[in-house]
């Protein structure tokens, strides 16, 4: 709630400031034949001044001295890579924590700045911390499976050092934290290196609805690494760096759909935690009781280990945990990765049925006459999206069996709703 009360004049200032640069960077759009989508993508980067300049003047000797055949040979080791994988090469000397953070700027210079703009800002002290995590190594004092992986937060989460937490906003953007997010120190306990703050959707969404995913005012229009498509959000920066190879693992913040939409899209893994097992201390809010940080990672094993060190405990919290979900905090969430386990649950899959198909098409072959142009225009796509997810839900169906695992297929139009939030 403190943070709240900083936060909220700031907030009301950037509805006046919001309305003013988002009419510059959306244009309106195209005449013509009504669009099966009402917004096309890549957008192309709006024409406004805002936008924050990446600063890598702190890492310009590390990465002039970073060779192409190096930069080539951890191609082949880090690209991809899983924490296991990484922590295997830091502990048989292939690899430093500080050569990794190198070689995730590298790519951020050479593939994010002005093209998929997923990071808003860089911690210029990232590569001492890696520097002393590597002396912890060598020294044999290792914090946790996360020691000396680098990690980039939404910036929408307090860091209480030299970068600023926004939210995307221009109102903010000179601001600083006095202190970290809970789950920030949470993470710096466990040895992970804050490489810096993603981009996002302005103020987690909500703000203005003709905003595009993934724009903000400070961090530009974040864009999908694998084509022309919606990156979706709000954490939209966090779950393209991490597709990228940006980052090994990041941070985002859930209200409703905002980790598991963009990991999905972006072809990553996300979680959205119960509400309270990641604390939401100094991370600026959209909706409080609803919102809730979350890991974001390549594979699930990455996410499991990440998610034990966002949860963990000490006694200098800055909140005490939520009673409902104090049992799991500290725990390490990948001994739960047993396939022995999962052969006890049953796996309920939606799935599309025939049916359903024929109806769409005997729609779209002789649709009514009052059925709007726009709804006929989308519905051909509208039926290729819903095929691909069925040839989706049929492989993971597919997957799941062929490891003993039970599955329960249910038809999409039979599923109950989500019930109002």
């Amino acid at each position: 709630m403190k943070l709240l009360r900083r936060i909220l004049p700031l907030a009301l200032a950037a509805i006046a400031l919001t309305v003013a640069t988002h009419t510059v960077a959306i244009s309106p759009p195209p005449e013509g034949p009504v669009r099966a989508y009402p917004t096309e993508f890549p957008l192309s980067e709006p024409d406004y001044t805002s936008k924050r300049l990446r600063n890598f003047s702190p890492f310009e000797s590390a990465l002039a001295s970073f060779s192409a055949a190096r930069r080539s040979d951890l191609d082949a080791l880090v690209l991809e890579a899983t924490i296991p994988q990484l922590q295997q090469l830091m502990t048989s000397g292939d690899l430093t924590s500080e050569e990794l953070v190198t070689y995730y700027l590298d790519r951020i210079q050479r593939y994010d700045v002005n093209q998929l703009n997923s990071v808003m800002e860089l911690n210029p002290d990232a590569l001492t911390i890696a520097r002393n995590l590597d002396a912890e190594r060598a020294e044999g004092n290792l914090w946790g499976p996360m020691h000396g992986i680098p990690v980039l937060v939404k910036d929408n989460i307090t860091t209480g050092d030299q970068m600023h937490t926004t939210a995307g906003a221009y109102a903010l953007k000179d601001w600083r934290g006095d202190r970290d997010a809970q789950l920030v120190k949470n993470l710096r306990n466990a040895g992970a290196v804050i490489l810096g703050k993603a981009n996002l959707s302005e103020w987690a969404n909500y703000v203005d609805p003709a905003m595009p995913s993934g724009f903000s005012a400070l961090g530009g229009q974040t864009r999908h690494p694998y084509g022309p498509f919606d990156p979706l959000g709000s954490s939209s920066g966090s779950a393209v760096s991490v597709a990228a190879n940006f980052t090994a693992v990041s941070v985002g913040s859930e209200t409703e759909g905002s980790i598991v939409r963009p990991a999905a899209t972006n072809n990553i893994v996300g979680l959205k935690p119960t509400h309270g097992l990641v604390s939401g201390d100094y991370v600026i809010p959209l909706v409080d009781w609803m919102d809730v940080p979350g890991p974001m990672g390549r594979t699930v094993t990455d996410v499991a280990t990440l998610l034990g060190a966002l949860t963990h405990t000490d006694e200098g919290a800055e909140e005490s945990p939520d009673p409902d979900v104090a049992e799991l905090q500290s725990k390490d969430f990948t001994r739960f990765l047993d396939l022995d386990r999962a052969r006890q649950r049953r796996v309920g899959v939606a799935v599309t049925s025939e049916a359903t198909f024929a109806q769409l098409e005997a729609l779209l072959a002789n649709p009514p006459a009052d059925l709007p142009a726009n709804v006929r225009a989308a519905l051909p796509n509208a039926i290729k999206l819903r095929r691909a997810n069925n040839l989706a839900a049929k492989a993971a169906i597919a997957a799941l069996t062929q490891q003993g695992i039970t599955v329960v297929e249910l038809d999409n139009d039979t599923v109950p709703p989500a019930p109002d939030a």
